[in-house]
């Protein structure tokens, strides 16, 4: 078992050409620098006959992406607020998760949707299994997550930066997610 940021170098020896599979769109969830080092290590384990097969998450309506990210349902509400009850059984914490507010909202200048978790009241927080007192302001907001979406030029600036290209590109029919097909430079 290994992470995927940290335990590349345990993939084994190759027997032939190499086929780096890295679906979904989990590297969205990774911001540009922990991005451009998982690439930069993807690459080294690539030959020049080997390939990497990358899935992204593209740009959308605003209106689209925010409501995936705050759907009327409450599931992503339920869990974003879940990282606090997660934080109150591991750290023995009194987050009052009801008292935060999920807010989710497409940031354009960074190409992300950004989830936060934001009290409408002020909230004194201890966190007893680290001995810190948290004091959070009426509107202060917890970054919780990242999401990035991408286009096809920033997928091949960005793989460039990490010393591959564009080989390939496939879109689903309503250009919602992109499969990109990475080779050596």
């Amino acid at each position: 078992m290994g992470d995927f940021e940290h335990h590349l170098h345990h993939v084994p020896e190759r027997l032939g050409s190499r086929l780096v599979l890295f679906l979904g769109s989990t590297i969205g969830n990774l911001d540009p620098l922990p991005r451009r080092a998982l690439l930069s290590r993807v690459r080294a384990l690539l030959d020049s006959g080997d390939r990497f097969l990358v899935g992204f998450d593209l740009i959308k309506d605003v209106e689209r992406l925010e409501a995936a990210y705050d759907d009327a349902s409450g599931v992503t509400r339920e869990f974003n607020r879940n990282i606090l009850a997660v934080v109150n059984r591991e750290l023995d914490a009194d987050f009052q998760p009801e008292a935060f507010a999920h807010v989710a909202f497409y940031n354009e200048s960074a190409s992300r949707v950004e989830m936060h978790l934001v009290p409408d009241t002020p909230e004194v927080i201890h966190v007893r299994g680290l001995g810190l007192t948290v004091r959070i302001a009426a509107g202060e907001g917890i970054w919780t997550e990242s999401c990035y979406k991408f286009t096809r030029p920033s997928v091949a600036a960005m793989l460039e930066e990490a010393g591959l290209r564009l080989a390939a590109w496939h879109v689903d029919p309503g250009h919602n997610f992109a499969l990109a097909l990475a080779a050596p430079a």
